[in-house]
């Protein structure tokens, strides 16, 4: 049954779309353009095979989290929440059953963890030593994808089934657009939802256009090395600043764009049964 909680959150929705197409115009104007620049100045070539090395790199990170636990565990973190609200949840298609702000307030707590996680992850590499530096390049897109997994299953979506772990990929690729780009990621979202259709093949991959969000981080690299040296009580406070700041900033936005996904599956989905 659709309720005026459901229709507040669709009207929320609906809010944000257009305050995302609104960002596509103020952000095609101003702003990233050294990154822009710099991906000009890159080969066609280079910038093509640049893009199929980092898409390949996240295909196998995502592969090799589905041999860990951590998908399992987050899945009992997840049911374990929801059975405070219905102690008869036993599945993950079980929580529909709960209201939108308790699916709402059952995700915000899980990513919560992957926040938490970005900003020490952040602050690691903030200190401008080699190893967390490396272990960033990993660590990073495992938090992504693991903040898009934890709300997936949040609002009642099994990543067993091969398209839904599909669809962690798609948001996770439309995170990584520049902003003028992100409307359109979202537009392919939504029109998945709205068809029934889930692609699984090629057509969703990492592109040129992504290239940013790599060549910032090369530049957040750079800065934080740069800058290690500065210390305060022997702290490079202000490398560990840009560090944290720039992991969470990715991380918030990449949950952001998965609530707000979810969300609208979530509520089209109710929509069609009432």
């Amino acid at each position: 049954m659709w309720t005026k909680r459901d229709q507040a959150y669709w009207d929320e929705l609906m809010i944000w779309e257009q305050q995302l197409a609104a960002a596509q115009n103020r952000a095609a104007s101003e702003a990233h353009f050294f990154t822009s620049q710099a991906a000009a100045v890159l080969p066609e070539e280079t910038q093509v095979l640049l893009a199929e090395k980092v898409d390949e790199g996240l295909q196998s990170i995502y592969a090799f989290m589905q041999k860990t636990q951590l998908q399992n565990e987050a899945c009992e973190r997840v049911l374990a929440v929801a059975r405070v609200f219905d102690d008869e949840i036993q599945t993950l298609a079980h929580m529909r059953c709960l209201s939108i702000d308790q699916l709402h307030y059952i995700s915000s707590q899980q990513t919560v963890r992957s926040r938490f996680m970005a900003v020490v992850q952040g602050a690691l590499t903030g200190t401008g030593k080699l190893l967390p530096m490396a272990a960033d390049v990993l660590s990073l897109p495992v938090i992504q994808l693991h903040v898009i997994e934890t709300t997936a299953m949040s609002y009642g979506f099994d990543l067993n089934k091969p398209f839904e772990r599909e669809n962690v990929l798609h948001v996770l690729y439309t995170a990584m657009l520049p902003k003028q780009s992100r409307i359109d990621g979202w537009a392919r979202l939504i029109t998945e939802v709205e068809e029934g259709t889930f692609y699984i093949d090629g057509s969703w991959s990492f592109n040129e256009s992504m290239l940013r969000e790599p060549l910032q981080y090369m530049i957040k690299l750079a800065a934080v090395r740069g800058l290690r040296r500065q210390k305060l009580s022997g702290i490079p406070l202000l490398s560990m600043g840009i560090g944290i700041g720039s992991s969470w900033q990715i991380v918030n936005e990449t949950a952001l764009l998965a609530e707000r996904y979810y969300q609208y599956r979530y509520l089209h989905e109710k929509k069609n049964r009432s």
